[in-house]
């Protein structure tokens, strides 16, 4: 590499290139809207599942009435029940963090400190995806 009399490099694949800047961007964008669209997928795809309910009980119910012996059938898909709504929320819990990070860490907004605006859009967005997903 050639020494510049400005300083710096001589623009030989430095970072005053363009291209160079875009990887930059282009690695900085899949590092953080990367997960949030995979999940958004996995949320989307487990969705799409008709009978989600009958199938999570042919594992969860045995296994309870495993470790519960005593327990009547009734206690067992209560705690089904409320199994699958924390399971549910949790999913969503993970999409509102995951798109928290990514809308505090692009290029408009240097992450530094907390901010409600970031958060609120987070939350607004899960919102919209979670109305979507029941829709579908």
């Amino acid at each position: 590499m050639f020494a510049n009399p400005n300083g710096g490099n001589s623009g030989c694949g430095g970072e005053k290139n363009g291209v160079s800047s875009r990887v930059a961007k282009s690695g900085k964008f899949l590092k953080y809207w990367l997960p949030v669209i995979i999940w958004m997928s996995m949320i989307f795809t487990a969705s799409s599942d008709a009978k989600s309910y009958q199938h999570s009980s042919l594992f969860f119910e045995p296994f309870v009435h495993w470790l519960f012996p005593s327990w009547s059938q009734s206690q067992v898909e209560t705690i089904h029940h409320v199994f699958r709504k924390t399971c549910h929320f949790m999913e969503y819990a993970m999409l509102g963090l995951l798109l928290w990070r990514a809308i505090r860490n692009s290029p408009r907004s240097p992450a530094t400190q907390w901010r409600w605006d970031e958060a609120g859009l987070a939350l607004a967005c899960v919102f919209l995806y979670a109305a979507g997903d029941e829709f579908h």
